[in-house]
């Protein structure tokens, strides 16, 4: 018999069976929460200094572009950021992107001079 292969006879160690509940802990949970709200506090800060794209935030701020959109979603229904318009993307060249601020003073003036209204 090959002592390589396991077998019935085989003295191999059980493997330990880890529970899987499918939650964190509390601690994870609260540390998680902090750390979006960081993340969200440094998304406001960014968009409020000028118009940018979602990627051009997600690489000035290394923050996941996926929390970005999360980001821009969830401000776009409390009317907190402001789409200024459509364009050419600087860093991916991606025709049609959306270029977002939360600035709503600069958002005014920038509307006025592309849309002259």
């Amino acid at each position: 018999m090959n002592p390589n292969k396991k077998g019935a006879n085989s003295k191999s160690k059980p493997q330990s069976k880890k529970r899987i509940t499918g939650e964190s802990s509390t601690l994870d949970k609260d540390t998680k929460r902090q750390s979006f709200e960081q993340q969200f506090r440094r998304l406001d800060f960014a968009f409020s200094t000028g118009v940018f794209t979602m990627k051009a935030v997600s690489v000035r701020t290394s923050i996941d572009r996926a929390n970005i959109c999360r980001f821009v979603a969830k401000c776009r229904k409390e009317n907190r950021i402001y789409l200024v318009k459509f364009g050419i993307c600087p860093i991916t060249k991606a025709v049609g992107v959306g270029f977002y601020t939360t600035n709503y003073q600069l958002y005014l003036s920038l509307k006025t001079l592309i849309h002259g209204k």
